[in-house]
Formats: C-alpha cells, structure tokens, sequence
C-alpha cells in the first residue's frame, strides 16, 4: 500500500491545475452518485456524515494554501528589495 501511496505522490506532482481539476470533478460526481443511491431513511445521516468530512477536510486544506501564498508573497517582496 505505501508503494500505491509514494507513486499516487510522484504522479500528482506531476499534475497541473486543470489535471487536478478534472480529478476533483470525478470525484465529485461519484459522490453524487453514491448519494444518490443512499436509501431515504438514511439520507439525512449520510449527509451529516459528508458535511463532517468536507469540513475535516476542506479547513485544513485551505490552511495549508493560503499559507503557500504568504510564504509566497513574502518571498516576492523580499526578493524586489533586494534588487531595489
């Protein structure tokens, strides 16, 4: 499984924004469609579930991005006043 893991990690270095795009309209889609396929009754523990795990996920994610572009930020202006 770990060999499965570091190759997933190779190919998505790899990827570009589009690329990545595409694999999280997928993913999205299949969501849906497992969703949808969630008997009445247990519709609303589903979707409580899936809330859950999109918050778990999508903070921590959000966390790690707007930090890259600080960084970022921060390198490009020390970057111009060195040269000024």
């Amino acid at each position: 499984m770990k060999c499965y893991l570091q190759c997933a990690d190779r190919y998505i270095k790899k990827m570009g924004v589009c690329d990545l795009a595409l694999l999280k309209g997928c993913l999205m889609s299949l969501g849906m469609l497992t969703g949808l396929s969630v008997a009445l009754p247990f519709r609303r523990k589903a979707r409580n579930c899936a809330t859950l795990l999109f918050v778990m996920t999508y903070v921590p994610l959000m966390t790690g991005f707007f930090q890259h572009i600080r960084e970022e930020s921060a390198e490009k202006r020390r970057a111009e006043e060195e040269q000024e």
